[in-house]
C-alpha cells in the first residue's frame, strides 16, 4: 500500500511538474518570440537590441544575449547601454574581466549613465579596487545625489580605503532614507 500511494504522489508532481515545465516553456518561447519580432523590424533600434538582450539574460540564454549585444554593438558601436547590457552578460558568464571592460567602455561613451557607473563601481568593490569604485559612485552621485545604491557603494568604498568618517555619513544617509535596512 505505501509503495502504490508513494508511486501515485511521484506520479501526480511528475505531471505537475510537465505541466509547469510546458507552461514555462510556452511563455519563454512567446516572451522570446515577441522580442524576435520587435528586434526584426527595428533592425537599427537600439532599444530594440537592448530588450532582446536582457530578455534572453532574464531566462537564461546568456550566450544568445552575448550574441544580441555584439551584433548591436557592430551597428552603434559606441552605444552605451548596449556596453553596459553586454558587462551584465560577461558578469552572468563568469568572465569579470570583460564585464569591467564592458562597463568602462559604457562610462567611456556616456558619462552620464548612472546605471553603468554602479555596476563598474560595484564589479571594482567586489575586488578590493576602493579607488575606482569610489570614483563610479562620487560620479553616480554628482548626476542622482539621492541615489541609495551610489551612497551605500560610495561609504564601502570609503570605508576599505580607511575614510571611516566619510562612510559614516554614507551608511548615515542611507539609514536615514531606509532605517531598517539590514545592508547599512
Amino acid at each position: 500500500m505505501r509503495l502504490a500511494t508513494t508511486m501515485v504522489i511521484a506520479a501526480s508532481h511528475h505531471r505537475i511538474g510537465i505541466q509547469s515545465s510546458y507552461a514555462a516553456s510556452k511563455a519563454t518561447t512567446k516572451t522570446r518570440r515577441n522580442a524576435t519580432n520587435a528586434a526584426a523590424f527595428t533592425a537599427d533600434d537600439m532599444n530594440a537590441y537592448q530588450n532582446l538582450a536582457r530578455t534572453y539574460l532574464a531566462i537564461g540564454q546568456k550566450q544568445i544575449a552575448r550574441l544580441v549585444c555584439e551584433q548591436a554593438l557592430e551597428i552603434d558601436p559606441y552605444n552605451a547601454s548596449i556596453h553596459n547590457t553586454l558587462g551584465l552578460v560577461w558578469i552572468q558568464l563568469g568572465d569579470v574581466r570583460k564585464a569591467i571592460r564592458s562597463f568602462a567602455r559604457a562610462v567611456q561613451n556616456d558619462s552620464s549613465l548612472v546605471e553603468a557607473r554602479l555596476n563598474y563601481g560595484s564589479v571594482a568593490l567586489n575586488y578590493s579596487d576602493f579607488n575606482t569604485a569610489r570614483e563610479q559612485f562620487r560620479a553616480g552621485l554628482a548626476l542622482e545625489p539621492d541615489n541609495i545604491d551610489a551612497t551605500m557603494g560610495n561609504a564601502v568604498a570609503d570605508r576599505g580605503l580607511n575614510e571611516l568618517d566619510e562612510a559614516q555619513k554614507g551608511y548615515e544617509k542611507v539609514l536615514g532614507t531606509r532605517p531598517n535596512s539590514a545592508n547599512a
